[in-house]
Order: C-alpha cells, then sequence, then structure tokens
C-alpha cells in the first residue's frame, strides 16, 4: 500500500484577516479568501499551489461542526488531513492503534471517499482517499503535536507528524508555535 501524505493542517482563527496580519513578517503566498456557507466557514489556503501539506486557516462564520468546535475549544489546531490511495485498506490498519472511527464517517465516506479519526485530548485527522497522492515539496514540512499516546501518532504513518510538547508547525524552515489566542 502507497504511504500516506500530509495534505494540509487546519486551523481555526477568530478572524482571518487578523491572522494575516499577525503573521506579514513570514511573506506566506496565499490563496484568495473563500466562503462556504454550507460548511459555516471562511477558508485561505497559504502555500504554493505546486508544494503539498498546505495549511488551511478556518474562521466559523455560521452555523456547524467549525462554530461548534470555536465555541468549545477555541482557536488553534481543528484537524490534520491526509491522502491515502484506499481509505477503507488504511483505517482498516488502524485497529489497535486508539483511533475511533467519528459517526460522521459514515455518511462522508460514502458521499466523498473521506472518514474522520478522534480520539478525545487529539486533533481530528481527516482520511482523504485519492487516487494520485502528493509527494512534491511540502509547505507544511513538519508538524508536533503533543498525542496523549505515541500509538496515535505512529498509526498514521507520516514522518512529518512528530511528537512534542505542544503544537508547532514548521513553514520555510521557521517552527510556528501554534498556541495562540
Amino acid at each position: 500500500m502507497e504511504s500516506p501524505s500530509l495534505n494540509h493542517v487546519a486551523l481555526l482563527v477568530k478572524d482571518i484577516e487578523e491572522f494575516i496580519e499577525n503573521n506579514a513578517s513570514l511573506r506566506l503566498e496565499m490563496g484568495k479568501i473563500e466562503e462556504f456557507p454550507s460548511e459555516g466557514t471562511r477558508e485561505l489556503y497559504i502555500g504554493r499551489a505546486n508544494k503539498t501539506a498546505k495549511l488551511l486557516v478556518m474562521q466559523a462564520i455560521g452555523k456547524g461542526p467549525y462554530q461548534r468546535a470555536f465555541e468549545k475549544r477555541g482557536v488553534g489546531l481543528h484537524h490534520i488531513a491526509i491522502d491515502v490511495a484506499n481509505a477503507s485498506e488504511f483505517s482498516n490498519g488502524l485497529s489497535g492503534s486508539g483511533w475511533n472511527l467519528h459517526p460522521c464517517s459514515l455518511k462522508t465516506y460514502k458521499e466523498l471517499g473521506q472518514i474522520w479519526l478522534c480520539k478525545t485530548g487529539n486533533p481530528l485527522i481527516e482520511v482523504q482517499e485519492k487516487q494520485n497522492i502528493g509527494d512534491g515539496a511540502a509547505f507544511v514540512e513538519e508538524v508536533s503535536i503533543p498525542f496523549s499516546s505515541p500509538s496515535l501518532c505512529e498509526a498514521l504513518q507520516l514522518p512529518t507528524i512528530t511528537i512534542g510538547p505542544r503544537f508547532q508547525i514548521s513553514i520555510q524552515g521557521n517552527k510556528i508555535e501554534c498556541d495562540f489566542d
């Protein structure tokens, strides 16, 4: 089976424009801000089009899962998305790792070929089934997360995701602490 690839790291922020202003010194290449009323979000992808592992900045603007997450946990890491050749095969390989299949996965797998992994106190993992898995240069070079168990991190089979004392990402050689308010 082909190795998984990091697709994006999604941050939930209070205000996208404020996030851009606060990170202007990094000179990040940004896409355009798009609104998705059905999801209740405004979204901005950061990173060149030819790069994998982008940064997705999300602002909750309406009712839905992102608004609920914002109200419950505030700003910070919302999820990590990974691409796999076969989501069903990948999820079968997670047996005993500690990850749980999020209930919404029954619907999203049927409609989108996508499953969601969850475990209390850990980030959500979006697993996307893709024909062509990205293997180019990554925009987000490393993601450090305080997983509650090493087996959760190891099960993802991604060397770019590591265990650390707090959430941190590496972009263009810069380590960025993501414990922000």
